[in-house]
């Protein structure tokens, strides 16, 4: 089975729009940055699995994937989720057929850290090869 989460990560870190604001703060299979980050540090990219399944002839993977993007501030975060939905959206790449938006961007505040961030959830379909 592909990994599905991988192809993501690559098609992203693929994404110039998206880099310009995320440089390789692009984290995959986690829901939290990790240690030693703070949103001084720019733009930022969580993003893990929670589901999904495969098409009826097992050549594609159609995972639900959650995103939590985070930034300095809570304009600075809808402006990363943005160039994210416009990196996913629709998008195609190295391995990825398609991602549709499930549920659009939430402006959110993690309750230790009060980090803004936005929270939202694409649907991926990826190619299965082996």
């Amino acid at each position: 089975m592909v990994d599905a989460p991988a192809v993501v990560l690559a098609h992203l870190n693929n994404q110039a729009p998206l880099t310009a604001l995320t440089g390789t703060r692009i984290w995959a299979e986690t829901e939290t940055p990790p240690p030693g980050y703070t949103p001084a540090d720019g733009a930022a990219i969580c993003f893990s699995t929670r589901g999904g399944g495969l098409d009826q002839e097992d050549a594609v993977v159609i995972p639900s994937v959650q995103f939590k993007v985070y930034a300095g501030t809570a304009y600075a975060a809808g402006q990363a989720y943005r160039a994210l939905f416009d990196a996913l959206h629709g998008g195609r790449g190295e391995g990825l057929l398609h991602g549709n938006l499930e549920a659009p961007g939430q402006a959110l505040l993690e309750p230790d850290t009060l980090w803004p961030y936005v929270l939202c959830f694409f649907e991926i379909m990826v190619f299965n090869e082996a």
